[in-house]
């Protein structure tokens, strides 16, 4: 692991140290192994909470372009968004989920 790897390494664990709700800390360790699994990426930490992995970069006609993840999660207490740039049909193994947009809504109660 490089050094640029490292540094995102230890903010996304940092991050999920600081939940305080070990069941939010448990999905979110299973979510990225299996993220990982299927995409063959590092966690990034990116934003306030988003745990994203691969990029791509994205310009509007307006002129407005940037940087996103192609598949990430936002853990929180109770319920985790995972947003799918590839827009496929998440599993509903996982558990009770709804799509919203391109996000799907995954409960964790």
């Amino acid at each position: 692991m490089d050094t640029k790897d490292s540094k995102t390494h230890n903010k996304v664990t940092k991050y999920i140290d600081s939940f305080g709700n070990e069941q939010t800390v448990k999905d979110t360790l299973v979510l990225i192994e299996m993220i990982q699994n299927i995409s063959s990426h590092e966690p990034i930490l990116w934003n306030v909470g988003t745990i994203g992995f691969d990029t791509y970069h994205y310009k509007y006609e307006s002129r407005r372009e940037g940087d996103g993840h192609i598949i990430g999660f936002y853990p929180r207490k109770g319920k985790i968004t995972i947003s799918d740039g590839w827009n496929s049909k998440l599993p509903e193994s996982i558990g009770k989920v709804r799509k919203v947009y391109q996000y799907w809504l995954l409960y964790t109660y």
